[in-house]
């Protein structure tokens, strides 16, 4: 809930395990037995060198095979990639807006985990609270069991 980089996209409230993922991986995963079901939880994604029409792409071919059907909540990475000087067209941060809105999902964006110089470390499988207001977030990680406090 801290870190200024992280922008708000679409408000709610998700309870539901993460789910943590690079995005091109998880794309190239449908279709084969090693694709996840991803219903029921909070999806988190991040990629490195994605532009953002490879990211669009990537979350369309997911979407298209019914990948997203019952995510309940979405994280996006930071997304660092290199465009075309002089490139006009929509930014990362412009896609998951746009994914929010179309899937009606909490959304945040920017949060440095995976590929990230200094990633944050989010773990698959343990329950979160995403919570997001139009001015704040907050990403509640449950410990694991034995955890203090």
């Amino acid at each position: 809930r801290s870190d200024p980089g992280v922008i708000p996209l679409r408000c709610g409230w998700a309870h539901a395990p993460t789910f943590a993922a690079c995005l091109r991986v998880l794309a190239s995963l449908i279709g084969t037995a090693a694709m996840p079901d991803l219903a029921g939880t909070i999806l988190c994604l991040e990629d490195t060198d994605e532009r953002p029409y490879q990211m669009d792409r990537d979350l369309q071919q997911l979407h298209q095979a019914g990948a997203l059907r019952g995510v309940l909540g979405l994280v996006f990475g930071v997304f660092p990639a290199r465009v075309a000087p002089g490139y006009a067209g929509p930014s990362s941060q412009d896609i998951a807006a746009t994914w929010a809105e179309r899937l009606g999902l909490p959304t945040i964006a920017g949060l440095p985990f995976g590929h990230d110089p200094d990633p944050l470390t989010l773990p698959c499988g343990r329950i979160a609270t995403l919570t997001v207001e139009s001015t704040h977030w907050s990403l509640a990680i449950a410990p694991r069991h034995g955890d203090l406090g």
